[in-house]
């Protein structure tokens, strides 16, 4: 036996999945042997869509703050494994809004590693019902069919057993190079804040979208207590309103949530700013004699240029006037002494 290979696959779906039962079927048999080799798995269970104690925003916040993390200890995923029910009598529109943001996080190029995983077949029987609500996965471009037809995404089955669990983890068995980066891990890498990736700005469409329908429900909501005759009536809209307006303030802190990063990461830029600023103009003014033309020098250097001094940077520089590391360096009283 060969030294055992680190493999990394993520289990993702929406909550209720049955993600956390996909992996107990795999506990106590953590390892494939393939041939005479002997591969190791790390089985994550991430956070799931539509959680009832967690916001959208926070799921993603969570998920994208493990893969920076993940890259960070140069660790990347062998695979990814979709979850979802085939028990599931439709195909409805929260569970059309999670595959796409999924499919965001992965990008386009991550597709051929992840396997759309149907769950609960022990439950719904291998019949004419579950058969045709799996077809319908696999046709409809909102859901399975285009991820399998154009990027070569995977799928499979599992019933609860260890056997299928094992045979759905068995095709990330390709080798320690067949690994990948999925767009929101990049992303983030890159230093773009949440609200600026595909996934991010994927969530943010959902909330719009989410809040223009109760704005416009509101109205019509409004419209009917107007005309309400009844008193018992009455109370039904009020409280139908108050449902509402309840659900758009938990939408608007979503919104809210996904501009936080970025807002805390402008503050500390502006903080920085301001405080390198304060250096600069404390550094000239115990260096330089000549306060007021200290005050043009430090204009200058906020514009982006030098207008201000006397002569140019080069200048100065060749002069010994003006020094950028910091303003250190002036040659007393003929600092900045002007012309």
């Amino acid at each position: 036996m060969s030294t055992p290979t680190e493999i990394y696959v993520a289990v993702m779906g929406v909550t209720g999945s049955g993600k956390s039962n996909f992996i107990k079927c795999c506990v106590g048999r953590d390892d494939i042997v393939v041939g005479d080799d002997l591969r190791s798995f790390n089985l994550i269970d991430t956070p799931g869509f539509d959680d009832d104690n967690l916001s959208d925003a926070d799921v993603l916040q969570k998920i994208s703050d493990w893969l920076a993390n993940l890259y960070r200890g140069d660790i990347n995923l062998n695979g990814l494994l979709y979850l979802h029910r085939i028990i599931d009598n439709r195909l409805s529109g929260t569970a059309r809004k999670n595959l796409a943001v999924f499919q965001k996080v992965c990008g386009n190029d991550a597709l051929k590693n992840v396997t759309l995983v149907s769950t609960m077949w022990d439950m719904a029987g291998v019949n004419q019902k579950s058969i045709k609500r799996e077809t319908q996965l696999l046709q409809e471009d909102g859901f399975w069919g285009e991820m399998v037809r154009e990027h070569g995404t995977h799928v499979g089955r599992h019933d609860n057993t260890k056997e299928s669990a094992m045979q759905l983890l068995a095709r990330f068995v390709k080798g320690p190079n067949y690994r990948v980066v999925v767009d929101l891990q990049q992303e983030v890498i890159d230093g773009k804040t949440l609200d600026q990736t595909a996934a991010g700005l994927e969530v943010l469409r959902e909330i719009n979208k989410a809040k223009a329908a109760i704005e416009e429900k509101l109205k019509q909501l409004e419209e009917e207590l107007k005309s309400a005759a009844q008193d018992t009536e009455r109370k039904f809209l009020v409280a139908k309103q108050n449902e509402k307006k309840e659900r758009s303030m938990r939408l608007q802190l979503q919104w809210e949530k996904m501009y936080t990063e970025r807002r805390l990461r402008e503050q500390k830029k502006k903080e920085e700013l301001e405080n390198g600023l304060s250096k600069v103009i404390r550094g000239f003014s115990r260096h330089s004699p000549t306060w007021r033309r200290g005050i043009a020098c430090s204009d200058g250097l906020r514009s982006g240029n030098w207008r201000g001094i006397s002569g140019s940077c080069a200048e100065n520089l060749r002069n010994g006037w003006c020094v950028a590391c910091g303003w250190k360096g002036f040659a007393g009283s003929s600092a900045c002494r002007g012309t």
